[in-house]
């Protein structure tokens, strides 16, 4: 007869009962303890009323005898490793968070502002630094894994730029009316600007090639890099008119006349053709 059943020391979920010992059981008579069930199975977390059998040393005169006795099986921990080594991003780039854990999926938590997370899509959107935070909830047979984090620095993008111009403009156009720029470009919202502009935007710059710097400066500044190069105005010279101040005359032999004409350059000089002959000129 039975006196006492044989112990059993708790497991953890994986492991199977083919390390497990019975410990202890009394009868009435000698024998040996033994599992009576199959010893690779791995058994769910709780517990569970198992089969053994007490084998005794004289069989002729003793029959086996069977019953059942408790194993607990506890919960097994787990760990979460991350799929992925980005520790850098770049404003607007984005990066599929990737982590796999014993126990089944793994959610993902954002700290700070500099990124923004939908499910496990990461979008970077200004310069800082984000902390992702990688979490399992554990299930029947697994305890909630400890949250393990990354950090990600964010930098500034560079926005894609095509440059305007200056139109050339003839002398006499002022500053003001001269640096105006044409055309251009950007990825991102923001404007461009020149930045050595003279002091005097009244001042009209004499015929040359004049060259400025300009630059880019994005609306949201704490994600994208200002931009800089230069740009080139032409000033070329003014095409002028002569303007008679007399009308047409007709002289008679010896008399003189004196030649009048302005220009917007200045002073006017004068010939005549035939060069002799019908009149003579001397200055004016």
């Amino acid at each position: 007869a039975i006196v006492s059943l044989p112990t059993v020391e708790a497991i953890t979920y994986g492991a199977t009962l083919e390390a497990v010992t019975l410990n202890g059981g009394e009868t009435d008579t000698e024998g040996t303890w033994q599992w009576n069930a199959d010893l690779t199975q791995v058994l769910n977390a709780g517990t569970h009323e198992l089969a053994v059998q007490f084998i005794p040393t004289n069989t002729a005169w003793y029959n086996m005898l069977d019953s059942k006795v408790t194993v607990t099986v506890n919960k097994a921990d787990q760990t979460i490793a991350w799929d992925f080594t980005t520790t850098e991003m770049t404003v607007d780039e984005v990066l599929t968070l990737s982590a796999t854990a014993t126990a089944g999926e793994v959610t993902f938590a954002l700290t700070d502002d500099a990124a923004t997370l939908e499910g496990n899509t990461l979008t970077a959107v200004k310069a800082g630094e984000v902390v992702i935070t990688a979490s399992q909830a554990g299930n029947d047979n697994y305890n909630a894994a400890e949250e393990v984090a990354h950090t990600i620095t964010i930098h500034k993008a560079t926005p894609i730029i095509t440059w305007p111009t200056l139109n050339d403009v003839v002398y006499g156009a002022t500053y003001d009316e001269a640096l105006q720029l044409v055309g251009g470009e950007h990825s991102v919202e923001g404007a461009f600007s020149i930045t050595n502009m003279p002091a005097d935007l009244a001042q009209v710059p004499a015929v040359g090639e004049y060259t400025f710097g300009i630059l880019f400066t994005p609306a949201k500044a704490e994600s994208y890099n200002e931009v800089s190069d230069s740009v080139t105005l032409q000033v070329t010279k003014q095409l002028q008119t002569i303007a008679w101040d007399f009308a047409d005359q007709e002289l008679l032999i010896g008399n003189t006349l004196t030649l009048s004409a302005t220009a917007p350059a200045g002073e006017v000089s004068f010939a005549i053709q035939p060069a002799e002959g019908v009149a003579s000129l001397e200055g004016n």
